[in-house]
């Protein structure tokens, strides 16, 4: 491993749904930082929004590289990277930590997961979201 490889932090962000996702400004926050970054999205329903998010930014930071210019960075380009993990199931968190990212170490970690029925808050406020709805979230 090269000095420059061992002095990276990684950052893991769980729950990227789409752009509009907290969890995808702090991806896109912690890339501005330096981080290599792993976001995690739910299910097949969000695999190509996310996986389509995750490209497009990957070739914006190619772009700011300079990599098509036969030249070479003056700095080194963060990576990021999608996964599946579905953390209403054992099994998918499990998955995630011991076949995906064995060997992983996180320097950072942002849980960004929160859902609630659609009609939790419907009428009023957040403050009227009901105990039940509310441990949902």
């Amino acid at each position: 491993m090269t000095a420059a490889a061992a002095s990276r932090r990684t950052a893991l962000v769980v729950g990227v749904a789409n752009a509009r996702s907290i969890a995808w400004s702090s991806a896109r926050c912690l890339l501005q930082r330096g981080y290599d970054v792993v976001v995690t999205y739910q299910n097949d329903r969000f695999a190509r929004s996310v996986e389509t998010l995750v490209r497009h930014e990957n070739d914006e930071l190619q772009g700011v590289s300079g990599g098509g210019g036969g030249g070479t960075a003056s700095f080194s380009i963060p990576r990021l990277s999608c996964l599946p993990c579905d953390l209403s199931c054992d099994d998918s968190v499990k998955s995630l930590f011991a076949e995906r990212l064995p060997s992983r170490l996180w320097d950072q970690d942002n849980h960004s997961v929160a859902w609630a029925p659609p009609d939790a808050m419907k009428e009023g406020t957040l403050l009227d979201t009901t105990r039940k709805s509310f441990g949902l979230a």
